[in-house]
C-alpha cells in the first residue's frame, strides 16, 4: 500500500475522532459548561447557629457575599466536577486565605480554623456539649456521603450544610433574591 493512502487513512481516522469527541462534548457530557449560568442559595449551621455568609470571591463558581453559589464557568477545570459544592468550598478557602476542608465528614468554613468532624461535640450554641454530624440537605432531601462528593448545585436549588446532632437541622431557606422563575434575580451575576 502507498505511503499516501496510509497517511491518508491516519489523518482520516484522527478527524473521525476528534469529529466524535466534539459532537459528544455538545450533547451534554458535561454539565455545567463554559456559557452555563446557575443559581443555587446556600446556608451553613454549626451547631444550631446559622453562620454568617462567606464574602466575595473571585472566579466561574463563586459568590458575591449574597448567600448564592454562582456557577458560570469561566475554564474547563471549573465545568462539570469542577463545580461540585464540595470544589465551591475549596475555591472559597483558596481565595479567603484558609478553611475550605469539606467532606462527607469533616467541614471547615471557608475564613476560618475551626474544623468540625463527625463525633466531635457543640463547643456553643444551642447543641452545646452534644455530638454532631455533618450533614448536607438540597431542597431540604439528605444527601448521602456519596451524593456529597458529586453533587453540582443547579439552577434554583437550595443547599443547607448542618453540623450538629443528627435530626435537629432546619428546613432550607429559599434563595434570597427570587425572580419570577425562582431563580437568583439577573443583577446577582
Amino acid at each position: 500500500m502507498p505511503a499516501w493512502v496510509v497517511v491518508g487513512l491516519v489523518v482520516g481516522v484522527v478527524m473521525a475522532l476528534l469529529a466524535g469527541l466534539i459532537v459528544f462534548r455538545e450533547a451534554g457530557g458535561v454539565s455545567p459548561r463554559i456559557g452555563d449560568h446557575w443559581h443555587a442559595s446556600y446556608e451553613v449551621w454549626i451547631c444550631g447557629e446559622k453562620q454568617p455568609i462567606m464574602p466575595a470571591f473571585p472566579g466561574g463558581v463563586h459568590t458575591h457575599g449574597d448567600g448564592i453559589i454562582h456557577i458560570h464557568p469561566e475554564t474547563p477545570a471549573e465545568e462539570g466536577r469542577g463545580a461540585r459544592l464540595i470544589k465551591f468550598f475549596e475555591y472559597a478557602g483558596r481565595a479567603l486565605g484558609r478553611g475550605g476542608v469539606f467532606t462527607p465528614d469533616t467541614f471547615q468554613m471557608p475564613g476560618s480554623d475551626q474544623i468540625y468532624r463527625n463525633g466531635d461535640v457543640c463547643p456553643q450554641g444551642p447543641f452545646q456539649g452534644q455530638a454532631g454530624m455533618l450533614q448536607v440537605f438540597v431542597n431540604n432531601r439528605r444527601l448521602s456521603a456519596a451524593e456529597l462528593l458529586e453533587y453540582i448545585p443547579h439552577d434554583g436549588e437550595r443547599v443547607m450544610i448542618f453540623f450538629g446532632p443528627e435530626g435537629s437541622a432546619p428546613e432550607a431557606t429559599p434563595l434570597t433574591s427570587p425572580s419570577p422563575t425562582g431563580v437568583a434575580s439577573p443583577s446577582q451575576e
